[in-house]
């Protein structure tokens, strides 16, 4: 009996050692891939906050079906512009707000905590109709050739009507302007949409929700630690030997399994950060905007940088640990061959 035991001990220890090794990069790997933090740190360091007046600018245009649903004072500007006049009216302290904004609402949808991801327009109608706004519009015209005499006298008209001259005013005129500009970029302000959806959970009738796939996987890597510490568990009550032979068999399989992850995670960053790519790329379309796929490079690398680390020292913890028993062992073993 005692033999059987130790078989099928050394079969559950080479399944415990798998799955702790597995546990440490799944558990760490779902607590770093889903959070907006790892995100965050990308999309500062690529310059994401500087992109995103383009972003909006692109979603913006997207959500009123081109251009016939775009504000007045951006209807017939190409999306360069429409970013220029963005980029205007939204310092830098603002997009940061509005891409945290949104990267929280996106993962909010991912979490499946909302049925739409969005992009907050609030602080771009709270901006909308300052001075700077003004500002912006007088710096679009100014990209336009200068104006004629007709197209001065039917400015303030066709402002008033809701269209805008694309031409180049004088400075002198600017002043009889600026108050109807800025009228109808109270208008503006008062008819823009609070966000824009990017992602919604309207799926066509039939179809799974990709979502659930998701969360199943997270959930199993969530919990990879409570079956690990079940395969230990199970292991533990076979191994009935003498005390300082017990501790061999609890020792080594820590060693073995903590030794690994902290060398796996220490040297093969390259063949993770590729593996890491390869499934963003295939699953990030099911579940993140387009606009977020140009980062899928980036967002592997951050993944790997950010969840080998703990990896890292969880396994040299634990193959310390191992260490320190199989030396707990081998003490008590000397001490039993000189009494």
């Amino acid at each position: 009996m005692q033999t059987v035991n130790k078989i099928f001990a050394a079969m559950l220890a080479v399944v415990f050692i798998v799955t702790a090794v597995a546990a440490l990069f799944l558990f760490n790997l779902e607590r770093r891939v889903f959070s907006p933090a790892t995100y965050q740190e990308v999309l500062a360091n690529e310059g994401f906050y500087d992109r995103l007046p383009g972003v909006m600018a692109e979603a913006l245009i997207g959500a009123t079906t081109g251009q016939s649903g775009l504000p007045v004072m951006l209807r017939g500007l190409p999306q360069q512009d429409v970013e220029t006049f963005l980029r205007v009216i939204m310092p830098p302290d603002v997009l940061k707000a509005v891409g945290d904004q949104t990267l929280a609402s996106v993962f909010a949808y991912v979490d499946q905590k909302a049925e739409n991801a969005q992009v907050s327009l609030a602080p771009l109608k709270a901006n909308i109709a300052t001075d700077a706004s003004v500002q912006a519009v007088y710096g679009l015209l100014s990209n336009q050739p200068p104006c004629t005499v007709d197209q001065l006298l039917n400015m303030s008209v066709l402002l008033l009507q809701q269209q805008l001259t694309f031409c180049n005013p004088p400075p002198d005129v600017q002043p009889l302007l600026t108050p109807v500009i800025q009228i109808q970029l109270q208008a503006i302000s008062a008819n823009l949409p609070d966000s824009v959806t990017l992602m919604s959970a309207n799926h066509p009738a039939g179809t799974a929700d990709p979502r659930e796939r998701l969360r199943l996987a997270r959930s199993v890597m969530k919990f990879s630690p409570l079956i690990a510490f079940a395969f230990w568990f199970s292991y533990f009550l076979l191994v009935l030997l003498s005390f300082p032979n017990w501790l061999d068999w609890l020792g080594l399989p820590m060693m073995i399994s903590g030794g690994f992850a902290f060398l796996a995670a220490l040297i093969g960053s390259p063949v993770i950060q590729i593996l890491i790519q390869n499934v963003l790329a295939i699953n990030m379309p099911r579940y993140v905007p387009a606009i977020l796929l140009d980062y899928t490079g980036d967002f592997a690398g951050a993944v790997t940088r950010q969840f080998l680390q703990p990896v890292v020292w969880e396994g040299l913890l634990l193959a310390v640990v191992g260490l320190g028993i199989l030396a707990l062992s081998f003490i008590l073993k000397q001490k039993g061959r000189t009494l």
